[in-house]
């Protein structure tokens, strides 16, 4: 296997936790009563809940925020598409954008979570920092800065 095929394997293993990660938290699967309750603690005091509780009833700021939001997922697209293509700018979105969903996870407020989404998370971020790493690293990063290897 190529340098660049295991590159891409690794981001794409990045994605596909990613997802996992998310779709598994809608989906905890049997569990009691008592605990579905708990569960509904996700994000009980966060940034996440202020800014979903206090959208403005403006329209002007109301389309700022969705053209703000359409932006960041533009950005999440590019730099994963970015990272595949070896483009120039996705290392440093990647990082920029790991950074902030680490930052917005430590404002999120409590959150309960079932062992198994959490143990996706947790993975979800080693390999994110591997993708990170690598992709700074020889030969890899070499192809990040255009140059010919």
């Amino acid at each position: 296997m190529t340098p660049q095929s295991l590159f891409r394997s690794i981001v794409a293993l990045s994605l596909v936790l990613s997802i996992i990660c998310a779709v598994s938290g809608q989906f905890p699967g049997s569990i009691p009563d008592d605990w579905k309750t708990v569960l509904e603690w996700n994000g009980n005091g966060g940034l996440i809940e202020y800014a979903t509780n206090n959208i403005p009833a403006d329209n002007f700021a109301r389309i700022g925020l969705l053209l703000l939001l359409l932006a960041c997922l533009v950005l999440v697209v590019a730099a994963q598409i970015g990272m595949f293509l070896f483009w120039r700018f996705a290392r440093t979105g990647y990082v920029v954008l790991t950074g902030a969903f680490i930052l917005l996870t430590a404002f999120d407020g409590l959150v309960v979570t079932v062992p198994v989404q959490e143990s996706l998370y947790e993975l979800t971020l080693v390999v994110d920092g591997m993708v990170i790493a690598i992709s700074y690293l020889n030969p890899i990063g070499a192809y990040f800065e255009g140059r010919n290897v």
